[in-house]
């Protein structure tokens, strides 16, 4: 059910940023000088179960097994934030990638900034900023939809953003992803094609097998093809405290 890599588990945190993913400069002093929370994201494909997994973590109470006492934040995508744009993206991707995925990365970076203000140990995140370019926005280059200029400038704002201190991903086929989309009916998510959900489903095991390898980013990465997140909890929390004995 589970298979994890931790190729360089300790090397992640404090270790060196890359420039596509530095330290995310504050508007108050006060963040500057706290130590920043040990950023868990919780990554894979549309409709693979992250809201899923990231609430039942909140639900159930997850606490890391550590000696001392830890605070943790719980946060999910910022959708609410996104308002119509993702409609928009999906209606006329060409005219509005660029400007969604600034939208994205502004989401991440303020979820950031919020657990950094509440003083938090560690915090589960839903995606990171990584997702936004190494996946969503590794597919908008390849296939033209940004443009070179985007890009760029897309990569130079990346410096403001964070890289999480692991990864859990969740495999989950794109047949499978694209039948508990429909079955959801968000809004927003209507007439995804199987084509695009395959392609991210490649390039998320490109960004694994390549830049979170090649950066020594833990990544445990859980199937949930099969059954209920629920049946699969137990597994991935102790996995997530084998984790936690080293990053925190």
């Amino acid at each position: 059910m589970l298979r994890r890599w931790t190729c360089c588990i300790g090397g992640a945190r404090n270790s060196g940023r890359p420039s596509l993913c530095a330290a995310a400069p504050e508007g108050a002093a006060a963040l500057r000088k706290e130590k920043p929370p040990v950023m868990i994201s919780i990554d894979g494909n549309i409709g693979s179960g992250k809201s899923t997994l990231l609430g039942m973590l909140k639900d159930r109470g997850f606490e890391p097994a550590t000696p001392k006492p830890t605070s943790v934040h719980f946060a999910p995508e910022r959708t609410h934030e996104w308002k119509g744009m993702l409609e928009r993206y999906y209606e006329d991707t060409k005219r509005w990638a660029f400007s969604f995925q600034m939208q994205v990365l502004l989401s991440h970076i303020r979820n950031h900034r919020e657990a950094r203000a509440l003083g938090t140990d560690l915090c589960f995140v839903e995606r990171s900023p990584l997702a936004a370019r190494w996946v969503f926005g590794e597919i908008l280059k390849r296939d033209g939809t940004l443009t070179e200029v985007e890009a760029a400038l897309f990569d130079d704002y990346m410096e403001l953003a964070w890289c999480p201190d692991a990864i859990v991903l969740l495999d989950c086929s794109p047949e499978t992803c694209l039948e508990r989309v429909a079955k959801r009916s968000r809004t927003g998510e209507a007439g995804i094609p199987l084509e695009y959900l395959r392609s991210v489903s490649q390039a998320y095991e490109e960004f694994v097998q390549g830049y979170a390898r090649d950066k020594g980013i833990p990544v445990v990465r859980v199937n949930t093809e099969r059954g209920e997140i629920a049946s699969i909890y137990q597994d991935v929390a102790g996995e997530i405290q084998e984790l936690l004995k080293i990053l925190l």
